[in-house]
């Protein structure tokens, strides 16, 4: 355990003290570990009482980040399992399901394999988070972008060759 400016904390997150509020701010675990009257928090929390009277405690939670235009606009990823039970669902799964394997084959062996995998499903099935549309027969219609694996090679070093090119 390493002293930081005078506190024996374990946490991360230091008390932080607002002299204009007359606040001391403190994160939700330092808050529930200094529950603890044994604890070197209970002691910290204690001395700044000390320093500062009149000072109010106040606990800050961790903020969830906002969502913006610039943030919703960012696709978050689908795991293996949930591409496969979604292209089972379609009527020409046989063939998508062949089609997913060799692309999960192909990215295995180039970095961030997961990417390449996420990024061939969007390009694939663009309508995976809307909402599904279920004809007469009961079954599930997707707009399916059939992309040839020529073409899927092609595109990631025409995106590597721009870039080279703009550093140039």
């Amino acid at each position: 355990m390493k002293k930081y400016n005078g506190f024996e904390t374990t946490l991360h997150q230091k008390p932080a003290i607002n002299h204009i509020n007359k606040t001391i701010l403190v994160s939700d675990m330092f808050y529930r570990a200094s529950a603890n009257p044994f604890s070197n928090e209970f002691r910290d929390l204690m001395t700044l009482k000390e320093l500062c009277p009149g000072y109010e405690v106040i606990t800050r939670s961790h903020r969830r980040p906002r969502n913006t235009e610039k943030t919703k606009n960012i696709r978050k990823f689908v795991p293996y399992k949930k591409m496969e039970r979604y292209i089972s669902l379609l009527d020409d799964k046989d063939e998508l399901l062949r089609q997913l394997q060799l692309v999960k084959d192909f990215a295995a062996c180039r970095r961030n394999s997961a990417s390449i995998v996420f990024k061939w499903f969007n390009d694939t099935f663009p309508d995976y988070r809307e909402a599904p549309c279920i004809d007469d027969n009961g079954k599930l219609v997707a707009k399916v972008n059939i992309i040839s694996l020529e073409e899927f090679k092609k595109k990631p070093e025409a995106e590597g060759n721009n870039e080279l090119q703009k550093a140039v």
